[in-house]
């Protein structure tokens, strides 16, 4: 995960994180329920039709979360990986997603 989102202006949310998957080669029906399933986790399942421009840094960057999350990764490393995140949703350690079996933990500064 980069510091900048490199989220793409003209397509939405749900269309950013999707794209992860289309590169992987997953179905169009898979793809659109994983996109929705990893915002939904990382708390934006409510905007899935959003463009980047329309969200907070911290919202961006939990767009960016899923795209990385999307694709069940064993790790994902990351620079200062919830600095724009909102206080609640930051944890001195590992994994966004709580406890969740099978999500990988990512390493960073808290």
């Amino acid at each position: 995960m980069f510091q900048s989102y490199n989220l793409i202006p003209h397509q939405t949310v749900l269309q950013n994180v999707e794209l992860a998957l289309t590169l992987s080669g997953v179905s169009k029906t898979e793809r659109k329920a994983r996109a929705k399933k990893a915002l939904e986790e990382v708390g934006l399942g409510d905007q899935l039709r959003k463009k980047p421009s329309e969200m907070s840094g911290g919202q961006m960057q939990r767009v960016a979360i899923a795209r990385a999350l999307v694709n069940n990764p064993d790790i994902i490393l990351a620079d200062e990986p919830t600095g724009a995140g909102h206080r609640n949703q930051r944890s001195g350690h590992g994994n966004p997603q709580g406890d969740r079996k099978g999500t990988p933990d990512y390493h960073g500064d808290p």
